[in-house]
């Protein structure tokens, strides 16, 4: 038996098949695709896909646009028949209204290209360049940290100490780097578990490594999860 506990980067396009899939309410898009890995082959006569919900102070503790596409979800699935299709053409329509109108026009155009592209597309005057510096499918970007974990990678940190580092080098501490947010980065840093190389390598300090790594659950950002050991120096 295999079983695989995911973050939603699985849904896509990564093509693996399950004969049942559990995935906790979220948006009609997203669950669409969890349940493109469900039967994807179709081996079987039918797949099994399960949505459960949240606790409810988890959900209220969430992300505003994780909440919004819930209750959009949410009120699609009420209004369903029992034999209803989820997922038919007509419904995902519904949704992507409800969730857009839950939105409004000034969240969907928080940087004011839709109508600078109304503006400027009149005269044929586009500005590309300013519409490509303002425009990220991600608005957040990743910080590199990296984790000297083993005995190789801490080998690794001393030599990115010094100048002169090397191509083979670089590439090496790619596989002991993880992306954090800013608000991670920035918690890190108040706790004191971060150091900066040569102004360039964010390096999670030896000494925190085992206070702040786990081998299970990766790098460890939130207070509540780290040993309070760490917070006595």
């Amino acid at each position: 038996i295999c079983r695989v506990i995911s973050t939603q980067l699985i849904e896509a396009g990564v093509d693996i098949d399950f004969p049942v899939v559990y995935r906790a309410e979220t948006g009609l898009d997203s669950i669409a695709q969890a349940a493109g890995r469900c039967n994807r082959e179709g081996k079987l006569a039918e797949g099994q896909v399960i949505v459960f919900q949240l606790d409810e102070e988890k959900k209220r503790k969430g992300p505003s646009h994780l909440r919004q596409r819930i209750q959009a979800a949410d009120d699609i699935f009420r209004k369903l028949d029992d034999d209803g299709d989820p997922l038919a053409p007509g419904v995902v329509k519904n949704y992507f209204r409800k969730l857009f109108w839950a939105k409004g026009k000034e969240e969907l155009d928080k940087l004011k290209i839709g109508k600078q592209l109304i503006a400027m597309g009149q005269k044929l005057n586009i500005p590309f360049r300013d519409i490509g510096e303002k425009f990220r499918f991600i608005a957040e970007g990743g910080y590199s940290v990296i984790i000297p974990w083993d005995e190789s990678s801490t080998e690794l940190v001393e030599r990115l100490r010094y100048p002169g580092v090397e191509s083979n080098q670089l590439r090496k501490a790619q596989r002991y780097t993880v992306s954090i947010y800013f608000k991670d980065l920035e918690n890190l840093s108040a706790m004191g578990a971060l150091e900066t190389l040569q102004e360039r390598f964010i390096v999670l300090k030896p000494a925190a490594v085992k206070f702040f790594y786990s081998e299970k659950l990766g790098l460890l950002t939130e207070k509540d999860l780290i040993s309070p050991e760490w917070f006595v120096f």
